[in-house]
């Protein structure tokens, strides 16, 4: 079961995956998960992103310790 320190991102240009149809799937079985969906990003590019690669560093900065 994920939990709230869960974040999914996804491309707005990846072909195999509709982003909004994967948020409103984590929001029925993962509320607390956090889904972003990357303008203009397809599956490769999310990996060198640089808004996807800060929205990573911020989760990641936000989390709790220990």
């Amino acid at each position: 079961m994920l939990g709230d320190q869960t974040l999914v991102l996804v491309g707005a240009n990846v072909e195999a995956v509709d982003g909004e149809a994967l948020r409103r799937l984590f929001a029925g079985s993962a509320p607390g998960a956090r889904v972003e969906v990357m303008p203009n990003v397809n599956h490769f590019r999310i990996f060198s992103d640089s808004l996807a690669l800060q929205t990573i560093t911020d989760w990641l900065r936000a989390l709790p310790a220990g």
